[in-house]
């Protein structure tokens, strides 16, 4: 029997190198599991804007190899293919310095695409971003996604200029000097625009490409709040482990370690990350994860996308998904869109699931139990959990459950499920020609953590950042929201002028060294 991928396969049809769109529907791709919506996006995705990118109308064109024009899209239909190809959200992050850095001109025209395709009210939102390249140094290196999670009415005069950190002989800088330059500089820009975050992808790269994680330890107070996950799959490879038995790396970093485990590992950085997986795609055509050709011939596979887990009743906006990833309900997908559950329970009792910090009683075995739609369980050829040590094989029930039980004993510091699935079955005759050496699909879900020592003052809440010097104070009543659009800018006007004032217009004046650009969105 062969699984349907998505409304995608009759999406796009590739004619002499363009994009020629064939929309039957916009219906997105967001499934529900057990009370649970899944929605899936690419949250990591460039336009000929970049300059490394290729389209249609802007740049290069599309790239060419051995006299043949590869595919690749049209800026101005990038929101048009992203739901053809059945996304529930899209980052577009093109390329901000660097040698391939985007013009002001086309980083704008694509950024306002992007902010006009926010459309929320039909289930499709889009993330303003870019990629900022940042020479490795002892402290800081490697490339780093930055997403602003406001809605628009907040972020009406966003440019490049607010994803620069510092200019440098006219050009913007590569460089951070320390950890503390990287944080004062997210904590301006969430005091200017609300929610933002700053994410490593391919962390195991060379090249300059690894992730140094000095900056995002447990030591820096500001990791956690601006940096809670990491990009771990995309058209690069497989960041997990090293060496990765799946899909590795094209060019992988082996003289340190910067991979998945080495970040979990609890005798390393101990870092808490949940995992997201994007295309990375250069030739505008975000969610085409059965393209490996394209703008760079080198990056071996499809690619990947981000899923994020929220509860039914939820609405879905960037408010909602962005406490989605810092409560660590996102897994990755190599292309598969399948809702997967994970239950941990604790002596027969629910404790808790994926993404969550445990802390259970020293005596107790636990049992973790990982539900698909059962119409799908005939493309799953294996499902195991990852520990630091060992994988743990989840043996098939019925129904489209599989149970693995850890006795007290062995009880390791974290696990995370990953799926193994037969892509040809998956994608039944349509195919799916991602590349790599067998047809072979994957899922990660994010790690749960066991047996954290409970803090006097941690309560039930384990992802509340440790308050420091430059915490903010939400002083408003109980009855009363706290003031939104500006991020909670100190001088903010009182309440009663809030509900006076467009909420995209508070605290416009205090935003530093730009004049105010009133934009369409």
């Amino acid at each position: 029997m062969a699984f349907p991928a998505t409304a995608r396969a009759a999406s796009l049809r590739l004619v002499s190198g363009a994009a020629v769109l064939l929309i039957p529907s916009l219906a997105q791709a967001s499934q529900g599991l057990a009370g649970q919506r899944f929605y899936f996006g690419d949250f990591h995705v460039h336009s000929g804007a970049s300059g490394d990118g290729f389209a249609t109308d802007i740049g290069h064109g599309c790239a060419e190899q051995d006299g043949e024009v590869q595919p690749c899209g049209a800026v101005s239909e990038i929101i048009q293919v992203a739901r053809a190809n059945s996304l529930d959200f899209l980052a577009l992050t093109d390329h901000v310095n660097g040698e391939v850095r985007a013009t002001a001109t086309d980083f704008d025209a694509a950024l306002a695409l992007v902010m006009q395709g926010h459309d929320p009210a039909s289930g499709f939102l889009t993330i303003p971003a870019g990629e900022i390249w940042v020479t490795p140094s002892d402290l800081v290196g490697g490339h780093l996604n930055l997403y602003f999670l406001a809605e628009n009415s907040a972020l009406f005069d966003l440019g490049r200029q607010d994803f620069i950190h510092a200019m440098v002989d006219d050009k913007p800088s590569t460089t951070f000097e320390s950890c503390e330059q990287l944080w004062v500089w997210m904590d301006q820009l969430e005091q200017d625009f609300g929610p933002v975050l700053i994410l490593p992808h391919h962390p195991q790269m060379s090249d300059g490409m690894a992730t140094n994680w000095v900056c995002f330890g447990n030591d820096q107070p500001h990791a956690r709040r601006f940096t809670p996950a990491v990009e771990i799959y995309s058209r690069h490879g497989n960041s997990t482990t090293l060496p990765a038995p799946y899909d590795p790396l094209w060019r992988a970093d082996v003289e340190e370690l910067h991979d998945l485990q080495a970040a979990l590992d609890p005798d390393r950085w101990d870092l808490r990350l949940d995992l997201l997986a994007s295309t990375d795609g250069h030739d505008t055509l975000p969610g085409d994860v059965c393209n490996n050709q394209g703008a760079y011939i080198h990056m071996p596979y499809g690619g990947g996308l981000a899923v994020a887990v929220l509860p039914e009743s939820e609405p879905w906006s960037r408010a909602s998904l962005f406490e989605a990833i810092h409560a660590r309900r996102t897994y990755a997908t190599s292309g598969p869109m399948l809702p997967v559950l994970l239950d941990i329970l604790a002596d027969g009792e629910r404790v808790g699931g994926m993404g969550e910090e445990l802390v259970l009683a020293a005596e107790a075995n636990i049992e973790a139990i990982l539900t698909i739609p059962s119409e799908h369980e005939g493309a799953i050829l294996q499902a195991f959990l990852r520990t630091p040590h060992e994988d743990i094989e989840l043996a098939h029930g019925a129904d489209g459950v599989y149970r693995a039980t850890i006795s007290r004993q062995d009880r390791p510091a974290w696990i995370y499920a990953v799926l193994r699935i037969d892509g040809d079955r998956w994608y039944g005759e349509q195919g799916c020609d991602d590349g790599g050496d067998d047809r072979e699909e994957r899922i990660w879900l994010s790690p749960t953590w066991l047996d954290l020592p409970q803090t006097p003052d941690s309560g039930e809440d384990h992802d509340t950042d440790d308050e420091d010097e430059d915490s903010k104070v939400d002083d408003s009543g109980p009855g009363d929201p706290a003031p939104t659009g500006c991020g909670g800018c100190a001088g903010a006007p009182s309440r009663a002028a809030l509900a006076l004032v467009p909420a995209g217009l508070l605290c416009a004046w205090q935003r530093r060294r730009r004049p105010a650009i009133v934009r369409s969105w």
